[in-house]
C-alpha cells in the first residue's frame, strides 16, 4: 500500500487538485479549512487502518509530515 498515493487520492476525493502537490509543499496552500482536514483525516485513517493522537495532527504541516507519519503508524 503507498502512503502518498493513498493520502492523495483522498484528498483528491475532497476536491483537492494533487497534480501539482510535491512532498514538502505545505497543506494549508491546498485551501483545507480545520474541519476538512480533520475530515481528510479520518478519511486516511479509515482507508490505512490507523489512527492519528490528536496531538500529533499538529505537527502534520506538509505532505511529507502526512506521509511520514501515516507510514510510522503501519509500521508499528
Amino acid at each position: 500500500m503507498n502512503v502518498q498515493e493513498t493520502i492523495k487520492n483522498v484528498l483528491t476525493n475532497h476536491g483537492v487538485d494533487v497534480s501539482g502537490l510535491t512532498l514538502d509543499q505545505e497543506l494549508s496552500v491546498l485551501g483545507l479549512d480545520s474541519l476538512d482536514f480533520v475530515e481528510v483525516v479520518m478519511d486516511v485513517e479509515d482507508e490505512l487502518g490507523i489512527r492519528f493522537a490528536t496531538t500529533e495532527l499538529g505537527n502534520i504541516k506538509t505532505l511529507n509530515d502526512f506521509v511520514t507519519l501515516a507510514s510510522e503508524k503501519i509500521a508499528k
